[in-house]
């Protein structure tokens, strides 16, 4: 092979390189409630005061904790009494738009006993785009988004479960496709509950303003519930992709005519 098709071939490889590299999501936020986040007793451990969250109106505040099972990590719960706990944090993330590629939130959540509920997502404004589990009926507990959307099957008391929310906006207020995999089944694959659910993001001057991220959990005497790993990541544009593909295809077909 002669020095340009070597050049060649290297530039094929540079490309594919850069196109795994756009590929991978974009971090806009992540908590782990690992350091600076510490732990403590029920009185020092208390997220509120921590890493920028502050505590929600209303609500006691949730504790920092060791995990369980699959998460031994450090992880956010209810405190001892049966109330509500919620927390939030402010976050300065550039506005969206109906052309915006989709974002993804995802987080871990568990609970132990039916009647808990355990809920986190962004804040846009006054407006919540909450995921989690809640309990609802017969049911010990259901994938949730929003309060009272119940998808999928019944899940595992007990186990950590990875659930995840892809928003698109070029519908107006934004849709969410849920899914969800069973972290201590030791599930690699996520499962779709429900497409095309209407998010209800507020429309401001064309745009849509996450203003923070925010938690809320309330436990009873039959379990507790727990939260970690929270992310929210956007996904690379088709269009940068569809470039990149088209440069690969130019190089190659340059390298067969060379040959020829």
């Amino acid at each position: 092979m002669t020095t340009k098709y070597y050049g060649c071939a290297l530039a094929v490889l540079v490309l594919l390189m850069g196109a795994g590299t756009v590929q991978a999501d974009t971090i806009l936020y992540s908590c782990d409630f690992e350091s600076p986040v510490t732990l403590g007793n029920l009185t020092t451990s208390t997220i509120a005061g921590q890493d920028g969250w502050v505590l929600t109106s209303g609500y006691n505040n949730a504790v920092v904790a060791s995990g369980f099972g699959v998460d031994t990590t450090q992880v956010v719960t209810t405190g001892a009494s049966l109330l509500a706990y919620g927390a939030q944090k402010s976050l300065s993330l550039a506005p969206f738009t109906s052309s915006s590629p989709a974002v993804t939130m995802s987080g871990w959540f568990r609970n132990t006993g039916g009647g808990t509920i355990s809920l986190a997502g962004l804040q846009w404004g006054a407006t919540a785009t909450e995921i989690g589990i809640m309990s609802g009926g017969s049911s010990p507990g259901k994938v949730t988004y929003g309060w009272g959307g119940y998808y999928g099957p019944d899940l595992t008391l007990g186990n950590w479960y990875e659930i995840k929310a892809v928003m698109t906006f070029a519908t107006a207020g934004g849709l969410v496709d849920l899914s969800y995999r069973d972290a201590t089944a030791g599930a690699t694959a996520f499962t779709s509950v429900a497409t095309g659910i209407a998010a209800g993001i507020p429309l401001v001057s064309g745009q849509y303003q996450a203003t923070g991220f925010s938690l809320r959990m309330f436990n009873n005497s039959n379990g507790t519930a727990y939260q970690d790993n929270f992310s929210v990541s956007q996904i690379p544009e088709p269009s940068t992709l569809a470039l990149l593909a088209a440069g690969l295809v130019g190089l190659l077909c340059y390298a067969w005519r060379k040959r020829r």
